[in-house]
């Protein structure tokens, strides 16, 4: 059993966040995160568990319906499977939602697909210019969008990311 687990969670054993929720860093500490896993060996507790909580995270649905217009006029919702960034552009208001089938349609020169956790980091990182606020923003698009809503408590990340 790892020294800093919970029964559904493990916090932080070293660095400036010891103590704190791996799954709170990696929701509001990607770099962080991402810095401490570079560093650490593959095998490393800390590594593998926050990559087992990143799939996790990748694996939920996004909750909401896209309303898909048929070529016959008809509108059908369909589950939301992608989130775009329009670029460039500020965060607000750019975030937009779409089914694969009208994903396949949209004009995709100024959208940039977000489907995965490791997708918002790439887009934070890449255009953003790697700010902490953006990037911090594309996740909780995300993860309000895949159910987790309120707080980030502690009891509130372990469901998420345990269940």
């Amino acid at each position: 059993m790892v020294k800093f687990a919970t029964p559904k969670g493990m916090r932080m054993p070293i660095g400036k966040h010891k103590g704190k929720l791996i799954e709170w860093l990696l929701l509001k500490e990607p770099f962080y995160m991402q810095y401490m896993m570079s560093t650490l060996k593959q095998d490393d507790n800390i590594t593998i568990y926050a990559n087992d909580r990143i799939e996790h995270f990748n694996s939920k649905p996004f909750l909401g319906k896209c309303k898909h217009e048929n070529k016959d006029g008809t509108i059908d919702l369909l589950p939301i499977t992608i989130m775009s960034v329009y670029v460039p552009s500020d965060i607000p208001g750019s975030i937009m939602w779409f089914c694969d089938s009208c994903w396949e349609s949209f004009d995709k020169a100024n959208g940039a697909p977000v489907r995965t956790y490791e997708d918002a980091i790439l887009h934070g990182d890449t255009w953003f210019h790697r700010t902490k606020r953006a990037t911090n923003r594309l996740l909780e698009y995300m993860y309000r969008a895949k159910g987790l809503r309120g707080k980030l408590t502690a009891k509130a990340l372990i469901e998420f990311f345990h269940n």
